[in-house]
């Protein structure tokens, strides 16, 4: 009899339980908040934590956008960024972090929303004024430099290209264009000079502590943005770069230890393809050098037929935009096509939003 009791208490005990965990079930079935909790633990269970950057930080301009290859993408701060399918965009200054999820795995980028880049602005910018940033902002201004050119690849194409976009485009000033008054390398035809139109250093020229870089000058140092004597105008011009100046600046940021090369040296860097050459736009990318006697730019975007190519030339530096039909009416009259020379294209992008 004692036994019979004991197994109707056990039995009672496990309907009980029983009752009580499909209770629970509905409880939680029946509230969406909890369910949806249960499925996204899951889903981080299963995804896998993989490097897709190559950072884990990248600096936006104030009101820029960014589109992401990805599945999905959560923000961790929607006061900072705001996100739209797959593009996020910077409506604040600030910082947040992102989870780009692709296929099966995902990887976390912290966002950093600055105000003192501008979002890839081709108009027409002032002119960088002598002294326009102090040692703190042109530090600032080196990191995000530094960044871009690892996001996109350090010694590859897109690293290049990222150099050439960040000075041309997302810094808020237009440098001049100063013609060189020598070169670093020594030779019959220039002199020693270094920070006078050309700068082959890692960085920015933008506060006198740079000038413990500088170990040859004739009328310098001055910063960029600075008066100094042009020999060639003979005049005073404030301190830029000129056409390969700021090919080889942009370069060596990227990775490339090049020498201080001028216009006819870089085009020995690739293929010279005329733009006769029906194949040319065919074969042209992101990076390569455009030319003509004495001249060199790069192409650093192209979008519904239009050609962006970055120069440094006549006053300042600028961007050039054509249709294939105003290219080959222009003066430009071939490509340098860098593929040899880059090895790498990294994370090219053909232009930059």
């Amino acid at each position: 009899m004692a036994k019979r009791k004991r197994r109707l208490k056990k039995s009672v005990k496990r309907f009980l339980y029983l009752f009580i965990g499909i209770v629970i079930l509905i409880c939680i079935f029946n509230n969406k908040t909890t369910v949806s909790h249960i499925v996204k633990n899951v889903e981080n269970i299963t995804l896998k934590h993989e490097e897709i950057f190559n950072t884990d930080k990248y600096y936006m301009a104030l009101d820029s956008s960014m589109t992401f290859d990805s599945s999905k993408i959560e923000i961790e701060d929607k006061n900072i960024l705001s996100l739209d399918n797959n593009t996020i965009k910077a409506i604040k200054v600030g910082n947040s972090k992102i989870k780009v999820i692709k296929d099966d795995k995902y990887d976390e980028l912290e966002i950093i929303v600055t105000d003192i880049i501008s979002d890839y602005n081709i108009d027409k910018k002032d002119r960088l004024k002598c002294g326009q940033y102090n040692e703190e902002d042109e530090k600032l201004l080196e990191d995000i430099l530094a960044n871009q050119i690892e996001f996109y690849g350090y010694k590859t194409r897109a690293g290049v290209v990222a150099a050439e976009r960040f000075l041309n485009l997302e810094f808020k000033y237009r440098l001049n264009y100063f013609y060189e008054n020598g070169r670093m390398t020594n030779n019959e035809q220039f002199d020693l000079c270094d920070g006078e139109g050309r700068y082959l250093h890692k960085g920015l020229y933008l506060s006198k502590n740079d000038y413990k870089d500088i170990k040859y000058k004739r009328s310098g140092p001055q910063i960029w943005g600075c008066p100094m004597y042009e020999e060639t105008r003979k005049a005073n011009q404030d301190n830029g770069l000129d056409c390969s100046g700021f090919v080889t600046w942009a370069m060596l940021n990227a990775g490339y230890d090049i020498q201080d090369y001028g216009a006819s040296d870089l085009f020995e860097l690739g293929e010279k393809v005329y733009f006769t050459d029906e194949d040319v736009f065919n074969k042209v990318k992101i990076g390569d050098l455009v030319g003509l006697k004495g001249h060199v730019a790069m192409l650093i975007g192209m979008k519904d037929d239009k050609y962006y190519i970055s120069e440094a030339l006549d006053y300042d530096m600028h961007m050039l935009v054509y249709t294939k039909k105003e290219l080959l009416d222009s003066n430009f009259k071939f490509f340098i096509l860098m593929d040899n020379y880059y090895k790498k294209d990294g994370n090219l992008t053909s232009f930059w939003n």
